[in-house]
């Protein structure tokens, strides 16, 4: 028996949970098959048949009736699913999930909630979740063009993808398409379990004399049980409007948010990204609601700034700080003569809201080590032993592979005015959508379109004997859309739906008593290392690079590479 065999021998006889420190987990949804017509003689602009799945969000609804459920929506053009109103195109559906301690997630429903019959077949589009009344329900928001103008819509659903409101048309302008939010998730100044309110802003995109808008949305709950959803106020907030892909986060000023945009009526816009504070408190006057505007940064000649994200960092009981990280996409068109978007790179500033102005930290190059850096995406979140508030920065690759890889950079706060850089984490699968941008409205595009998004889960498992990767107390979920492969190899047509979960914080374990000393004294002259030494910049440890179906086998592949660095380091003592 050779050493390395010796090794695998001893190692394996170790418990399992001696090693294991979680592992990436994904639930299919569905396939990317049965998702509408292909092309025969090649894509043709303004004929979207739909990519599978796309404009994904999941939100989680902890106080669901029968208990907490898992809601996940996207555009999506699956064909098979019973009482489809899909016929080769696209609407919004819904599926929902249990959350089980055994099992962690149990499909619960899947059902489309729109049949809507829009202009070049826009009828679901950027899809938005927030958690409403008390965490009871979700509001559902998307754009839908019914008459060449799109328009804003919501719903009410509950935790099993029932309709609580039916869909509500919350804003529409003439000449502009306004359109779902740059955000997954809605700024929540309100909640209780009959009445909440909150602030969701949309793009624009017409003819050149769109704006970016900002509004209050309420949903109240009688005492008869209705739900309803309407629209309080709106506001311009952005003149100049083509691809603003606005944010917006609550603040620990009551009733007040932050928005930031890309402004400028160009692609890619051609003035800068600019944040803003807003009052959303009932009864303000509209021209008084906009507190301050502040340049994150502005376009230097042929280098343009674009596509924001912002994530706020949350104090220990989940509330918001006024803390925020900020991130956007500097485009350099030097040199590119036309030719495709330019070379971009992702900047990351922390910022600190005030009641008067926004002060910020000199931007930051390059937080995403690889893949398509023109589509990131941010959420808040908590990460490590101790379950440190952080930002997740998400980068992809607009491929669509059946192995594609992306990242999520945890970012955390150092000091008063500073960031650290956690580190990355390497996820499979994380795309971003080139499938969907070919079977979209304008296919010859050579780019994704789809932009990922995420959030925090709790584990039902964390702690149960038996339960599911017990030693994970939060998840980082993301609904995530790739291309998988079928049982002959083959990839399937269009793109699989799917919920990730990364293991993020996982507490360190409780100490293990010292056995009885040996008495015989230890015949090797070179002491046993620890089998396994943390990685040097991965302060959580928690995260193995492993993708299962539902289940957790990281365990294994610890103990292989524990035994590989034992040999090595045997053989170089």
């Amino acid at each position: 028996m050779n050493r390395l065999t010796k090794i695998l021998l001893a190692a394996s006889l170790v418990p399992a949970s001696a090693y294991a420190q979680g592992s990436i987990a994904e639930f299919d949804i569905h396939s990317g098959d049965q998702a509408g017509l292909l092309w025969q003689n090649g894509p043709r602009n303004n004929d979207q048949r739909g990519a599978g799945a796309e404009h994904q969000a999941a939100a989680l609804i902890p106080n669901a009736e029968g208990g907490a459920k898992l809601v996940v929506s996207a555009t999506a053009s699956y064909t098979d699913i019973p009482d489809s109103p899909v016929n080769h195109r696209i609407q919004a559906l819904c599926a929902s999930y249990k959350l089980d301690p055994m099992q962690g997630l149990v499909k619960d429903q899947i059902k489309y909630v729109t049949n809507n019959n829009g202009d070049e077949y826009q009828n679901a589009h950027k899809i938005s979740l927030t958690p409403v009344l008390g965490g009871t329900a979700v509001l559902q928001t998307y754009g839908y063009d019914p008459n060449n103008n799109t328009q804003f819509y919501g719903q009410v659903l509950d935790g099993s993808c029932n309709k609580l409101a039916n869909q509500t048309l919350l804003l529409a302008k003439n000449n502009d398409d306004v359109n779902g939010t740059g955000d997954a998730e809605a700024a929540i100044t309100y909640d209780s379990p009959t009445e909440t309110r909150l602030v969701e802003c949309v793009i624009g995109n017409g003819n050149g004399r769109d704006d970016g808008w900002c509004l209050g949305i309420s949903v109240k709950k009688d005492a008869a049980g209705k739900v309803t959803v309407k629209r309080d106020w709106d506001i311009s907030v952005v003149a100049q409007e083509e691809r603003t892909r606005m944010y917006v986060v609550p603040t620990a000023i009551p009733e007040h948010v932050l928005y930031c945009a890309a402004e400028g009526n160009s692609q890619p816009p051609q003035i800068g990204v600019r944040c803003g504070l807003i009052n959303a408190a009932p009864g303000v006057n509209n021209n008084e609601r906009i507190v301050y505007r502040k340049f994150i940064a502005q376009r230097e000649g042929q280098i343009y700034r674009t596509t924001p994200n912002v994530a706020v960092v949350r104090d220990a009981e989940g509330k918001p700080t006024n803390d925020v990280v900020i991130s956007y996409v500097e485009v350099d068109l030097r040199g590119r003569n036309g030719r495709n978007k330019g070379k971009t790179t992702i900047m990351t500033t922390r910022a600190k809201i005030g009641p008067t102005s926004l002060e910020f930290t000199t931007p930051s190059p390059d937080m995403i080590p690889f893949g398509d850096k023109a589509h990131p995406s941010m959420c808040t979140g908590n990460y490590g032993p101790n379950g440190e508030s952080v930002a997740f920065l998400l980068g992809g690759s607009i491929v669509d592979g059946a192995r594609t890889t992306g990242t999520a950079t945890v970012i955390g706060l150092e000091g008063t005015n500073a960031m650290k850089k956690v580190r990355d984490i390497a996820i499979q699968p994380l795309a971003l959508g080139y499938i969907s941008q070919y079977y979209g409205n304008n296919p010859n595009t050579p780019q994704g379109r789809n932009h990922q998004t995420c959030a925090m889960l709790r584990n039902p498992g964390y702690g149960v004997v038996g339960g599911f990767q017990p030693e994970v107390k939060d998840f980082l979920l993301m609904p995530s859309t790739s291309r998988k492969l079928r049982q002959d190899g083959t990839a399937q047509d269009k793109l699989a739906l799917s919920v990730v979960l990364v293991p993020a914080v996982v507490p360190a374990a409780a100490p293990t008593p010292d056995p009885e000393p040996d008495p015989m004294p230890n015949p090797d002259p070179q002491p046993e290392p620890d089998p396994v030494e943390p990685e040097p910049n991965d302060p959580g440890g928690s995260v193995g690079g492993c993708s299962t179906s539902g289940s957790s086998n990281g365990a294994m592949i610890l103990v292989l590479g524990a035994a590989v660095a034992i040999l090595r380091r045997r053989r170089r003592n």
